[in-house]
């Protein structure tokens, strides 16, 4: 056994036993024993249960203040190619890195001929190979350390084989055959615990997660993600069958990412490409993607953050097309006025279809809409304002409704005169909503003003669309 730590002398190894030839030549490769038999480690690996790539363990690594390393001393022959692969799930990229060294006898360092590999991150199972040539050595070290940057990585299923021998497939120690996840009826959400309405986190896997009630879509309780969080969810499918995967995020910064994948870690969702959930400003949006199942039986929902910053998720579905899910999100709200003051805006949602008393450039009605029939359709460049009367040295709350696809929407409450009220006198801006209406809400005081005027424009080149406009007193 080999154990490695930083600023350390390499000791004289106990090489671990051969197998025969044709094997696999790493001892307890997928960590099945619940041990690390045959492994040297340093003190940030741990044998996990949390993830594995097959069977039951794997190694945990959490980047801490100090290096350290895994590692183990392998028979080779001399002068013969060499394949090592082995699977890694990151919650980042860097942290893990690969390396085929020299024993301390042989006069350590990497081995001649070879670099050292980088992990990728994504919070998917990721294979690594690495190819080398044993050269003049009889034994060499395959290692994996940790660099300290933060993040948290699981290792499992290694294989060292001749370059050119077929890969043996890990053979993880027998454990019992759990039972499959219950397919709904035709029809019906695939998602088992979707709205984690059971108190728990039932038929979810997760990292640094939480649930709790004061944040959710609907019902009683959501999950909040933490820094660098994972939850994932195995779902039996049918092959080659075109699904929607949808569920309702919450968050102030742009670190969540989500797709569905194969238990493989091959992404199904958005062309191969994991999807981003941008800034939702403390908005429940609703998230959808499309995939065909292929050839498989089962996919994962994987959601994960790249980063620090806290997100909510909840009421996830995942329905083949043309089914109705058995899950209703939470319907769009019509706003209602804060008690103890009526609406002062007039025709604020577009009802009467026809833009009086507003004025408009470039916009017109349209169908798209947060409620009711219609709603205004802010095209290049456009304009909508409304001038209100108030009273004078009031507090007073404005909101609406707003869909986009991209980040052009300015909106603020200013003077007939053009000095803005709101935001601190600086404009506001509206963030890609991804296609859902998503309400904006601004505070401000009337000051010597008697009215004040609601100013909303577009300054780019796409469509925008606004309903449901509220000005009530504080």
């Amino acid at each position: 056994m080999l154990i490695l730590e930083a600023g350390a002398a390499t000791p004289t190894p106990t090489v671990a036993p051969t197998p025969p030839p044709g094997g696999n030549l790493i001892a307890n490769a997928s960590f099945e024993t619940g041990t690390f038999d045959s492994w040297g480690y340093g003190a940030p690996f741990t044998i996990s249960t949390e993830q594995a790539h097959a069977g039951t363990y794997s190694v945990k690594l959490v980047n801490a203040s100090t290096w350290g390393y895994l590692g183990q001393t392998v028979s080779v022959s001399p002068n013969t190619d060499y394949t090592w692969k082995l699977w890694i799930r990151s919650s980042g990229a860097g942290g893990a890195r690969m390396r085929v060294l020299r024993t301390a006898g042989d006069g350590g360092g990497l081995l001649p001929g070879t670099n050292y590999v980088d992990n990728q991150g994504g919070s998917v199972w990721k294979e690594y190979t690495i190819n080398f040539n044993s050269g003049s050595y009889s034994e060499v070290i395959l290692s994996v350390s940790d660099s300290a940057s933060g993040k948290t990585h699981y290792i499992d299923d290694m294989t060292l084989t001749t370059a050119g021998a077929p890969t043996p497939t890990p053979t993880p120690a027998p454990t019992p055959t759990p039972a499959p996840t219950p397919t709904p009826a035709p029809g019906g959400n695939l998602v088992q615990n979707p709205g984690f309405e059971t108190g728990t986190f039932a038929s979810w896997t997760q990292t640094s997660c939480t649930l709790q009630s004061a944040q959710k879509n609907s019902g009683t309780y959501a999950v909040q993600l933490g820094s660098t969080a994972t939850i994932t969810q195995d779902v039996a499918v049918s092959p080659n069958t075109d699904y929607t995967f949808k569920f309702y995020h919450r968050s102030t910064n742009a670190n969540m990412r989500y797709c569905v994948q194969t238990t493989g870690g091959t992404i199904l969702t958005n062309g191969g490409v994991v999807s981003s959930g941008a800034n939702t400003y403390n908005n429940f949006v609703q998230r959808t993607l499309s995939f065909n199942s292929g050839s498989n039986t089962t996919v994962q929902i994987n959601v994960y953050l790249t980063a620090s910053g806290t997100h909510y998720a909840d009421d996830f579905e995942l329905y083949s097309d043309g089914a109705v899910p058995t899950s209703t999100p939470a319907p769009t709200s019509t706003p209602t006025p804060p008690p103890g003051g009526s609406n002062l805006v007039s025709n604020p949602g577009f009802e009467t279809g026809a833009f009086s008393p507003w004025v408009q450039t470039a916009c017109t009605i349209g169908s798209t809409v947060n409620s009711g029939s219609y709603a205004a359709s802010l095209g290049s460049n456009a304009t909508l304002t409304q001038d209100i009367s108030v009273s004078t040295n009031t507090n007073y709350t404005f909101s609406f409704y707003h869909r986009s696809t991209n980040a052009n929407m300015r909106y603020c409450v200013q003077t007939t005169g053009g000095t803005i009220l709101t935001n601190g006198g600086v404009v506001s801006s509206g963030a890609n909503t991804y296609l859902n209406f998503v309400q904006r809400t601004l505070t401000f005081n009337s000051g010597s003003n008697t009215v004040v005027q609601i100013y909303v424009y577009n300054t780019g080149s796409s469509t925008h669309y606004a309903d449901d406009f509220v000005i009530s007193g504080s």
